[in-house]
């Protein structure tokens, strides 16, 4: 059975040789990108073991869409199933991968899909203006970002989004993190860009969103986040352009996907209201009109 490990043994991941091979020319990403939502300290959690097998990784699972009446929806497969690749080494080739990626899997803990939940909470803004959205400041590269991180082992997704949530911005959010297992939205569950991904290892993202009104969302205080991988307090930030487009990875995207959601069910409630008022309308006119033809019926009798 070939090991990954022979693989490592024969020439380190991030050596400039090993970079030469995988048709990299740019160089190793410095910023300390580690484990954001992880403790690096707790390999049988975080980190692969050296000795991981071909065997063992295609089992490992990958988020696909699903054909679904009533929308977008999407489900786990193992990699196998999902059809991804293998290369000679037996490491799965990302089917994303940049063209400059490196080998090997960089500061992430997995090879293939490492499991990320992204919880994105938004509020209305001023009178006119964009929404608002719940971040918090990444200490490994100083943008603003979606309270969440990476599943553990053996955790379920939508866990990892509570646990994620309070962990980062406080317990204050318990509430919240409750309410959106319960009422969130999926809006993506899959492959996003991250400054850490390789020719081996990706990021995958189970994002749910959440709009919250104002009085929810005054009624919590924003605290000093436990979190060492979060700098300050989380911030409701407005969801300007420029605002967006410096958001960490591909958090950008993920925002706009949701704030797009939102409009719809804002409009769809819109009209389903105005249908509704027209439907009242129409049945006084009509209760109006057989009073008169009862009126007039009684009329000829008399």
């Amino acid at each position: 059975m070939l090991r990954i490990a022979a693989m490592m043994r024969a020439r380190p991941m991030h050596s400039p040789a090993r970079q030469r091979e995988s048709h990299t020319t740019a160089a190793p990403v410095t910023q300390n990108f580690a484990s954001h939502g992880h403790n690096p300290t707790s390999k049988l959690l975080w980190a692969d073991d050296p000795d991981v097998t071909k065997k063992e990784l295609m089992l490992r699972k990958t988020w696909v869409p699903t054909n679904n009446p009533f929308g977008k929806a999407f489900k786990l497969v193992t990699l196998q199933d999902a059809g991804v690749s293998f290369d000679t080494s037996g490491c799965p080739v990302n089917p994303f991968a940049p063209r400059d990626a490196m080998d090997g899997r960089n500061f992430l803990g997995k090879y293939g899909p490492n499991h990320a939940a992204d919880p994105i909470i938004t509020r209305d803004g001023v009178p006119g203006g964009p929404p608002r959205v719940l971040a918090i400041h990444r200490k490994d590269t100083g943008q603003l970002a979606f309270p969440g991180g990476m599943v553990d082992a053996g955790e379920v997704a939508s866990d990892a989004l509570a646990r994620e949530m309070v962990e980062e911005v406080g317990a204050a959010f318990a509430v919240i993190a409750a309410t959106m297992k319960q009422r969130g939205r999926v809006i993506f569950a899959g492959h996003v860009k991250d400054p850490r991904e390789t020719r081996h290892a990706w990021i995958e993202s189970y994002a749910v969103h959440l709009h919250v009104d104002e009085e929810t969302a005054a009624s919590i205080r924003l605290e000093d986040s436990l979190d060492a991988d979060v700098i300050g307090k989380p911030v409701w930030m407005e969801a300007s352009k420029s605002n967006v487009d410096a958001m960490y990875g591909d958090h950008a995207r993920l925002l706009r996907l949701a704030i797009r959601k939102q409009e719809r069910v804002r409009m769809c409630a819109l009209a389903y209201s105005f249908i509704g008022m027209l439907v009242v309308i129409l049945s006084v006119a009509l209760i109006a009109r057989d009073v008169d033809s009862f009126r007039e019926s009684v009329e000829m009798v008399d």
